[in-house]
């Protein structure tokens, strides 16, 4: 965009040319708990902030990240209304009932030629974008969810690419008949997984990579048939083995002979809900005492964060796979020249950006987008070129508030914009929380960064999400009442809805996930989805690192399961003296 817009780019140049590392104060400082305070502008940022010729950054990096995570919605869905005229049906939507703005269908959203503009008004570069935008955002028509068309029986699912018949699954790569999971590649027959790569016939797992018949498994890598794994690498019947490499027939480390390997597991009934919770506890009692890794970064070189894989020059930054020459990104595949993005994929030269994914370029403070280009504050926009301030286009050139205008019209009215934007400090933001289509407690935030209804507020978040209504005629069955053994659950659990031991709220089961525990021999759950998939979060220590030191050299490192969480973490070098 420069030369074509002249006023923006001297500006612009001229605050980049001064721009020297120092210290700044998040102004968010006295409203989030989670606020890092004053925070460094380093050689290195600056780099990025010249590459992507935008102002030095208000907000922390851990505000900002709050801020990202909070306009996705990984955990919850809702049924509602369609605001389609004369649509009478109740819908599966992402969006609740609450929102200020008109959801339809995601059928018929995506089916028809839309451009929204009837309610559009020409931005004014005299007056407060974001102001503006508001407007625009609060009569703009939104899709019941955000998922692949191409998806088949999947309907219960968010985002991801390919997902065929599977429920309650976010994000993901081609994935069959997988529940309740969170990112899974390449996944099937499969359920309650937080990122999983290249995997069948698991359950309850995080991190796993190429196995097949595993339970319980964390950050382990080839594995067949075994249960309760932590990193543990090409091993096939063990269990609740931790550090391991190319064994069989382990149990809790020590190795056995075939025959009385199974004879241990035979008298292990983990269909008994008792019995399964004792194990958990001596498992992770087991984990705690011997070696952990900081970090898990593998065939990375230059790179800095946790979950790194065959990447490099990455810096501060969370699982992120197949990527180069990024800064503070998360859940990220295949991105370069990026920075300040969480959930993105096969991107290039971005900033600022959640959910913005397939071949999309040079895009800045945008949310729930794809196939776009040379664009900015785009929400969720499909194919999208030479776009500001946009929500809801398709395959559209040179629009600002969703009006069309012609190439000289586009420049010349866009570098007023962004030349008053940033002489007023608006420029360089990304959307505020309010602008977020979800509750703040429905968000990905909301798991990292829980918070209060107050404390939301604060932040100028939306509402703290209340109890759900019980349907009517549904029979509720007390955590408590549901059957200890899988072998006593009868399909009348089925037609009956159970309250949540934790976060109190009913769920229910379906077919295929009954099935699915009585071919696994596991008892029915008693948390909700949502109360399982935090618990999740917490054996990833909710992707966040911190300055801890090695059980064995006393170096200090970086760890993701630090000492304060009762591990030993080592760092990379005495982890593979001692285990590998």
């Amino acid at each position: 965009m420069q030369n074509k817009t002249p006023q923006f780019d001297l500006l612009i140049e001229k605050i980049l040319q001064e721009l020297v590392p120092h210290s700044r104060t998040c102004t968010q400082k006295a409203r989030s708990k989670y606020c890092e305070g004053d925070f460094e502008i380093t050689e290195k940022d600056i780099e990025f902030l010249k590459m992507f010729r935008v102002p030095t950054p208000v907000l922390c990096p851990t505000c900002r990240r709050q801020q990202r995570l909070a306009f996705a919605n990984y955990t919850t869905l809702y049924k509602r209304p369609c605001d389609v005229d004369g649509h009478t049906e109740e819908i599966i939507s992402s969006i609740p009932v609450e929102a200020p703005f008109p959801v339809y269908d995601f059928d018929f959203y995506w089916s028809n030629e839309k451009t929204f503009s009837e309610s559009a008004s020409a931005c004014k570069p005299t007056e407060s974008f974001f102001e503006q935008f508001k407007k625009l955002w609060n009569v703009t028509p939104q899709p019941a969810l955000t998922r692949d068309p191409a998806s088949k029986g999947s309907d219960y699912t968010l985002y991801g690419l390919e997902l065929n018949n599977s429920y309650y699954t976010f994000g993901g790569l081609k994935v069959d008949n997988t529940h309740y999971s969170m990112w899974p590649l390449y996944v099937r027959d499969s359920m309650d997984l937080l990122i999983a790569i290249n995997s069948e016939h698991w359950y309850e797992s995080v991190f796993p990579e190429k196995c097949f018949n595993c339970s319980f498994v964390y950050f382990s890598r080839d594995c067949l048939d075994s249960v309760f794994l932590y990193d543990c690498r090409n091993c096939v019947n063990c269990f609740g083995c931790t550090n391991l490499r190319n064994k069989k027939f382990c149990f809790f480390n020590e190795q056995l002979t075939e025959e009385a390997y199974k004879n241990s597991i035979k008298n292990v009934n983990l269909g008994n809900r008792r019995v399964l919770e004792e194990y958990k506890e001596k498992f992770w009692k087991h984990v705690k005492a011997n070696p952990v890794r900081g970090t898990r970064n593998e065939h990375s070189l230059d790179s800095t964060g946790d979950y790194i894989i065959h990447s490099k020059d990455i810096s501060e930054s969370i699982w992120v796979l197949n990527s180069e020459h990024s800064r503070r990104i998360e859940f990220i595949l295949k991105v370069r020249d990026c920075a300040d993005i969480s959930i993105g994929s096969y991107t290039e030269h971005s900033y600022s950006c959640t959910n913005i994914d397939r071949n999309s370029y040079n895009v800045y403070f945008s949310v729930a987008s794809i196939e776009c280009g040379d664009s900015e504050y785009l929400m969720n926009c499909r194919n999208c070129k030479h776009c500001f301030g946009c929500i809801g286009l398709e395959s559209k050139q040179f629009c600002i508030f969703n009006i069309q205008y012609s190439e000289e019209e586009y420049y010349k009215l866009l570098d007023q914009i962004k030349f008053a934007m940033l002489q007023s400090g608006e420029y360089g933001k990304l959307f505020p929380l309010s602008f977020s289509f979800y509750l703040y407690n429905a968000s990905l935030s909301a798991i990292v960064f829980p918070l209060e209804e107050e404390e939301i507020g604060k932040i100028d978040g939306w509402q703290h999400e209340g109890q759900l209504p019980i349907s009517k005629g549904i029979t509720i069955l007390n955590s408590e009442n549901v059957p200890e053994l899988i072998d006593d659950v009868e399909d009348s659990i089925l037609d009956t809805a159970i309250m949540g031991k934790t976060q109190k709220r009913p769920f229910r089961l379906v077919k295929d996930e009954l099935a699915f525990y009585r071919n696994k021999h596991f008892p029915v759950p008693v948390e909700t989805p949502y109360t399982r998939m935090t618990k999740r979060f917490e054996y990833v220590n909710y992707f966040k690192v911190y300055k801890d030191y090695c059980d064995k050299c006393g170096n200090e490192i970086l760890a993701g399961s630090t000492h304060e969480k009762g591990f030993h973490p080592y760092c990379e070098t005495c982890y593979q003296e001692e285990i590998i």
